[in-house]
């Protein structure tokens, strides 16, 4: 049976991840047929200097959009917008590492008023550019991340495009998983007054520990976070550490005021690290999203 529960306090365990396994890296085997539906469009070549660098192999990333049913029938309708990390593995199994979420078929099958954007990573720069601060690299090298440069990109260039390109409303709200899933709560952190709420599933904070924790007991008013964590992810079967490190996250979040309506931690029985886990889980995750927040965090 599957199950979800709240958590009370746990301990932090260390939890060594394969950083890149969602990287698809290739993986586009002769003969797979894309799954994408017709609503989703992908632009291969999405300018990206802000993420340029001597290991960069391009200056650029791919972006996909997905419209909602009904866009096109709906000319006077607008739109709120969902900006998700790791677009490789959101719409399309031929692009995914070990197959999609299909975010184009749930959202269809809902049949939600959302825009959602896809953000493809660098492949082998994805550590990087998913990690806001200094991380270890191995016990004796520390990297720079670039989870910064990767907002400047998506706010100063993404986000301008989908707005003037798409019918979007004044709601904007960030998601990832693993690695994007530090990063959209980092995004709601730090930009509360540009998004409105964050889908954290699986999150990676411990290659950021602790500065992911002590941002988050700095946590400014009207910030809303959903977090998902698995019962069978980590190392061993059992209490694993990425529900032990969500736990702790939700009372760094608790102790900087947010309430039970701006926070909610849900642990599955049965969820491992995975797309097909973050698969079954989100149109949970997108329906609290979608809920109207108790006091909104004004736009700048």
């Amino acid at each position: 049976m599957n199950t979800l529960f709240r958590l009370g306090g746990l301990a932090l365990a260390v939890l060594v991840l394969a950083l890149n396994a969602c990287t698809p890296a290739a993986r586009q085997a002769k003969g797979r047929v894309s799954t994408a539906r017709p609503s989703v469009t992908r632009i291969d070549t999405f300018a990206a200097a802000e993420l340029s660098g001597p290991d960069a192999r391009v200056a650029t990333r791919r972006v996909w959009l997905y419209t909602p049913p009904g866009y096109a029938e709906h000319p006077d309708r607008r739109y709120p917008v969902l900006y998700l990390f790791d677009g490789q593995n959101l719409f399309d199994d031929t692009t995914s590492f070990v197959g999609e979420w299909g975010v184009d078929e749930t959202l269809d099958s809902m049949r939600l008023d959302l825009i959602v954007v896809g953000l493809d990573h660098g492949s082998a720069r994805r550590t990087r550019e998913y990690t806001p601060y200094v991380f270890e690299k191995d016990e004796k090298k520390t990297e720079t991340g670039l989870g910064q440069l990767t907002f400047d990109w998506l706010l100063q260039r993404v986000k301008p495009y989908v707005e003037s390109s798409y019918r979007t409303d004044d709601r904007d709200y960030i998601g990832g998983a693993s690695l994007g899933g530090l990063m959209a709560l980092y995004g709601q952190l730090s930009y509360p007054s540009v998004f409105d709420g964050a889908l954290d599933f699986s999150p990676a904070y411990w290659i950021n520990d602790p500065q992911i924790y002590q941002r988050a007991r700095r946590a400014p008013a009207g910030v809303r976070i959903y977090q998902l964590a698995g019962y069978r992810e980590g190392p061993q079967q059992g209490w694993g550490s990425v529900v032990k490190d969500a736990q702790r996250m939700a009372d760094s979040l608790r102790a900087a005021g947010l309430n039970d309506g701006q926070q909610v931690l849900l642990v599955d029985s049965l969820g491992e690290h995975n797309e097909a886990f973050w698969r079954r889980r989100f149109a949970e995750g997108v329906q609290w999203l979608l809920a109207t927040p108790p006091t909104p965090a004004p736009k700048q």
